[in-house]
């Protein structure tokens, strides 16, 4: 109180009241475009924020954002959430009222079916091929066929895949390799009769 010199003129009581600090709000916008390949690890998920307060920095947030589970392309976009974000006591975190969401993409991968002949009237030899980039917990197999025809000039036979299980195969960008089955020309041997003869002068 002010000035001095009068308040010895006065039984003062000095009462007491609080000055309450609360939490600041702050909105947490997760950045668009997160995402991730097929099979591979999720990354940290990024975001930004609206301002902080007292020269606060971003050294005050831990845990992190959480999106929805699911591993898969076809179950995706999967929403992306506050998860264990925090930034302490002195603030109260919302996420932005747009949703954004994480991604999944296709995992790149190929099946190259092998190059076969045969020679013209045998049995067709064993169609295999090579797969690459599937994942081993997917299982996926392939089944080879070829063309339909049986000779030399009707060739060559062009071969194809099929995969399966048909279920996973959406989590990848697939490559489909071409190879071609050649039906040779088989080996005759012709060995004229021995002892053929005709008379002088005769046909």
């Amino acid at each position: 109180l002010a000035p001095s010199n009068v308040l010895t003129n006065y039984a003062i009581t000095y009462g007491t009241a609080d000055l309450t600090i609360t939490a600041k709000p702050v909105t947490v916008t997760p950045d668009a475009g997160q995402s991730k390949t097929y099979g591979g690890i999720d990354p940290e998920l990024t975001y930004t924020t609206t301002a902080l307060g007292n020269g606060d920095t971003a050294a005050v947030f831990s845990g992190a954002l959480h999106r929805a589970t699911g591993e898969t392309v076809d179950g995706g976009p999967y929403l992306i959430d506050l998860g264990t974000l925090s930034a302490g006591s002195n603030y109260t975190l919302s996420l932005d009222t747009t949703p954004v969401s994480f991604s999944i993409t296709p995992k790149a991968a190929s099946v190259t079916p092998a190059a076969k002949s045969k020679t013209y009237g045998d049995a067709d030899p064993e169609l295999t091929g090579s797969l690459v980039g599937f994942l081993p917990a997917d299982n996926v197999t392939a089944t080879y066929s070829r063309a339909p025809g049986e000779t030399v000039t009707g060739g060559p036979y062009a071969i194809g895949a099929t995969l399966a299980p048909s279920n996973v195969l959406t989590n990848y960008a697939i490559t489909y390799g071409t190879a071609d089955l050649t039906i040779t020309a088989k080996p005759v041997t012709v060995t004229p009769d021995a002892g053929q003869s005709k008379t002088y002068g005769g046909i």
